[in-house]
């Protein structure tokens, strides 16, 4: 049975919860950060070993997790949480916490190799959308990859997120889409970085952050020369799902009938379906599986 909540609850409510839980079984509890995390590893995990709780939030699940300090039960309670940019900035896993193999939970299902068809399981998604003659003529028009092209989309807008978090600046990105027209060209799927970057800086003076541009290309030059441009570390779900609903609805793009729309709620509803013998290979569960008692099994297999 799950711990789902409707209405977010405190941490100080999910931890006297999970204690009075605990008093009549030998149930663990997985802290989850919100409705699709929860979604998706309840049909896997194992109720009569571990029992995932929704949270609302990665400062929620740790949160809990400080508020069970000294009790006897946290040797029961575990949390699962999006890594975000912890690994790049160097910050102490907490105690007790297994992170997600990329930024978050949508990333690392998207980048997870299945095994039928033996490809990555974004590859598998476009190919199911994307006409491949169109697919072959962008490839060669753009000098990369289709894959290689998302990545590069959407890690424009992931440093800019790193930047905020590193330089609490503060920037609520809330209301600033990667899809917005006024940097995204939905005609050409290309993100016009000079009009990304012209637009943040006007976000970070409605914040009171005097930034000049040359300032945010050089922070994002010292981002480029750590070799976080490289890999898919910067990456974020949203924006990764966002880039990627737009390419396969594009007519540049997509196949011409049998084809609906895709959108970010699809693409998701598809992730929830990713087959046992593939996620096997994650690294958050091998991770979770060591944490727990011994004897106890967290996952159906």
């Amino acid at each position: 049975m799950r711990m789902a909540q409707s209405i977010p609850k405190t941490p100080q409510a999910l931890a006297s919860e999970i204690h009075i839980k605990a008093l009549d079984n030998s149930t663990c509890f997985l802290l989850l950060e919100g409705d699709f995390d929860l979604r998706f590893w309840e049909t896997r995990l194992n109720p009569h070993d571990l029992r995932p709780v929704e949270c609302g939030g990665k400062p929620a699940v740790l949160a809990t997790l400080n508020q069970l300090q000294g009790q006897v039960v946290l040797q029961r309670v575990f949390g699962l949480v999006d890594a975000d940019f912890d690994r790049v900035l160097n910050r102490a896993k907490p105690p007790r916490v297994v992170y997600t193999d990329e930024a978050d939970l949508e990333t690392s299902l998207l980048l997870l190799q299945c095994s039928l068809p033996a490809q990555m399981n974004m590859e598998r998604l476009l190919a199911a959308t994307v006409d491949a003659d169109k697919k072959r003529t962008f490839e060669q028009h753009k000098g990369c990859s289709l894959v290689e092209h998302v990545r590069r989309t959407a890690l424009q807008f992931g440093v800019l997120r790193l930047l905020n978090e590193q330089q609490g600046w503060c920037v609520s990105f809330e209301k600033f889409s990667v899809l917005n027209s006024q940097w995204f060209d939905r005609g050409e799927l290309t993100l016009r970085i000079p009009d990304l970057h012209r637009a943040f800086i006007a976000k970070l003076k409605e914040v009171g952050h005097g930034i000049e541009l040359q300032q945010l290309s050089d922070l994002i030059q010292s981002c480029e020369q750590h070799g976080w441009f490289s890999s898919w570390q910067l990456v974020q779900g949203h924006d990764l799902l966002a880039v990627l609903a737009a390419l396969m609805n594009s007519e540049l793009l997509r196949r011409s009938s049998g084809r609906q729309q895709v959108s970010e709620t699809s693409l998701q509803r598809d992730l929830l379906l990713m087959h046992w013998h593939d996620l096997q290979t994650c690294q958050m569960v091998r991770d979770l599986s060591a944490a727990v008692p011994a004897g106890q099994r967290c996952f159906h297999t």
